[in-house]
């Protein structure tokens, strides 16, 4: 009766251990088999010890005194110190069922922390599965984000390269103009016609800065533009008079 509450029900279902390494699920199922076999044995033989020892007090309050009752068999794995113990069936009985009660305890323990230790290496295992997925997600974030970068780089190098070349236009037109402003300069400095024309202007001018500049008591001060500005004062081909006239 004392018994029937520790009643082995087979191996415990095996919760929390996926992810586990399968070489340690297989030795342990070994494990949890052959206690469950030894504690089949031990039940097996404390049922064996209850019928005896029920068998043994019938037989002794039916008997005559003096009568010794046969000696009781043990089927199944022998009890710790059955085979040179010399005590009475209810003695070996009573220290068999207590050491009995006590392995099935001790073992029962050992499967419950083999358990707790797998549960928490499948829990570790989950933490490290979420701690990869997490990095090979900011390696994804950090991969995209170099991918954008190179992106940029390539337009911001595009754009430079089109503003080295509209440059390199620009520097090639101002070499155009200064070599045309060069071969203007350097037809007019061989041309005798037009020296004489700017020497007369010259001479114009300077007139005109003289007078402007005479006695300011007797007659009106002219400016130096109203003398110069005239189109008597202006030499002839370099004032506003239409070309043809400047031309004779």
């Amino acid at each position: 009766g004392k018994l029937s509450c520790c009643a082995w029900r087979g191996p415990p279902h095996q919760e929390g251990t996926s992810g586990v390494d399968p070489d340690v699920m297989h030795h342990i199922r070994n494990e949890n088999d052959g206690l469950y076999r030894e504690i089949e044995g031990y039940k097996s033989l404390v049922a064996d010890l209850k019928t005896q020892l029920a068998a043994s007090q019938s037989s002794k309050s039916s008997s005559p005194r003096g009568r010794k009752p046969e000696a009781p068999r043990r089927p199944g794995p022998p009890a710790p110190g059955s085979s040179t113990d010399s005590r009475s069936p209810s003695a070996a009985k009573s220290g068999d069922s207590s050491m009995s009660a006590q392995r099935k305890k001790e073992l029962r323990e050992e499967v419950a922390t083999e358990h707790s230790e797998l549960d928490q290496i499948a829990a570790k295992r989950a933490e490290l599965q979420g701690e990869v997925t997490a990095e090979r997600a900011e390696l994804d974030r950090i991969a995209a984000k170099g991918m954008e970068l190179r992106e940029e780089v390539a337009a911001e190098r595009l754009e430079l390269d089109q503003i080295a070349a509209r440059r390199t236009e620009l520097r090639e037109e101002v070499a155009a103009e200064r070599a045309e402003l060069e071969r203007v300069r350097l037809q007019l400095r061989a041309s005798p016609d037009i020296n004489l024309t700017l020497n007369a202007w010259r001479g114009a001018v300077n007139g005109a800065r003289a007078a402007a500049l005479g006695c300011a008591t007797c007659k009106p001060k002219r400016t130096l533009a109203s003398a110069v500005v005239g189109p008597a004062s202006m030499p002839t081909g370099l004032g506003p008079t239409p070309p043809a006239e400047g031309a004779a």
